[in-house]
């Protein structure tokens, strides 16, 4: 979970389950097959093996800019070539709004 948005997790879902979730290695044991759960993450491969739908955010403004479904059977294991292979495709479109975010940042140190 990433650390900007654990804090906030932490306050809304309580300190004690929190701390379970991030022990956790077994995500089925996580959720009950008919809940929902929201989980942030900066790690790709992580969001494939752990979630059914991994959805990618542009720069600025933050909007959707992808919906990728992931379609793989379980058990997920982050050295599964599957899960690697989608993780790429994730990559290459993250990869674009990086290269915007770091124009962004540097493109007023080029006018100096």
């Amino acid at each position: 979970i990433g650390v900007p948005a654990a804090g906030r997790l932490a306050r809304a879902i309580g300190p004690v389950f929190m701390k379970k979730l991030s022990s956790v290695s077994a995500p089925s044991m996580l959720v009950p097959p008919a809940a929902n759960a929201v989980l942030v993450t900066h790690n790709v491969r992580e969001a494939v093996r752990l979630g059914d739908r991994v959805v990618l955010f542009t720069f600025r403004p933050g909007r959707v800019k992808r919906e990728f479904l992931i379609d793989l059977p379980r058990p997920r294991h982050l050295e599964d070539v599957a899960v690697a292979k989608t993780a790429r495709e994730i990559l290459d479109d993250l990869r674009e709004e990086i290269n915007r975010s770091l124009e962004a940042e540097y493109s007023h140190e080029a006018v100096r």
